[in-house]
């Protein structure tokens, strides 16, 4: 549930514990362990990530039941009480690490246990098994807007911006594997580089080194902030060789 870049941490974490011998079974059937990748950015969301960590413990009350996300991050209400592991928004990289040591089968590591540093973009390596028919890369985590009506500055905090080498990388391994079209997704991807100085430029640079990629045909961008997209911004885009020349702006009222 939630948004694009929930959507491709949930495909991380499913390949993560596809990696570590777990099958993999839709929601609704019993299992030992669910994982719930939960959404605060309307009440709504935060109503359904309450339903889906009861529907899972009434699935298997023995079952083990980890709660990540912004939902759990922000402490929204005693249904956290529903879950076992409680991750947030930081530390989903480290979740098969958390459930192994719960499950008793491996130690438990003092990494699995330690808090992200804020200020650090979480890596998950190269996600090549995904659930859409394009492939979606994160390069970019937080928000520095803090507009009014929007909690998710606070859930998922500052902008972390992904280093263009593990873009790259990821991408590659994505060719790789049979994709044409990239996605390039975040929590606020127009701020992309801001917290290294760098300015609205940074990200159709960054697609242009995608652009150089042999075997990726078409790169897009996630939703952008209307007022992000200036004129130099557009002539910096039109020159990125496979951009798609379709941009989805975020509207809030």
């Amino acid at each position: 549930m939630g948004c694009k870049t929930n959507h491709y941490e949930t495909d991380a974490v499913t390949e993560q514990f596809r990696t570590a011998g777990f099958e993999i079974v839709p929601f609704n059937q019993i299992a030992d362990v669910y994982v719930l990748n939960t959404c605060t950015v309307t009440a709504e969301a935060d109503r359904k990530s309450r339903q889906f960590l009861r529907r899972a413990r009434g699935l298997n009350p023995q079952a083990l039941v980890v709660a990540m996300g912004c939902h759990v991050e922000l402490g929204a209400d005693n249904d956290t009480a529903f879950a076992d592991i409680i991750v947030g928004t930081r530390g989903k990289s480290r979740v098969v690490d958390q459930v192994l040591a719960w499950l008793g089968t491996s130690a438990a590591s003092e990494a699995a246990a330690e808090k992200e540093e804020e200020d650090i973009f979480e890596e998950f390596g190269a996600v090549t098994q995904q659930s859409e028919t394009r492939a979606y890369i994160k390069i970019e985590d937080g928000c520095d807007s803090f507009c009014t009506y929007c909690a998710i500055p606070f859930a998922r905090g500052r902008v972390r911006s992904r280093d263009s080498e593990r873009v790259i990388e990821e991408a590659t391994q994505l060719a790789a594997a049979g994709f044409r079209e990239i996605v390039l997704t975040g929590i606020h991807i127009c701020s992309y580089g801001a917290e290294r100085g760098q300015g609205s430029e940074a990200l159709p640079e960054l697609a242009a080194l995608l652009g150089r990629i042999e075997g990726i045909e078409r790169i897009r961008f996630g939703s952008l902030e209307p007022q992000s997209v200036t004129p130099l911004f557009v002539a910096r885009c039109a020159e990125v060789i496979g951009l798609c020349p379709q941009f989805h702006l975020s509207l809030q009222s």
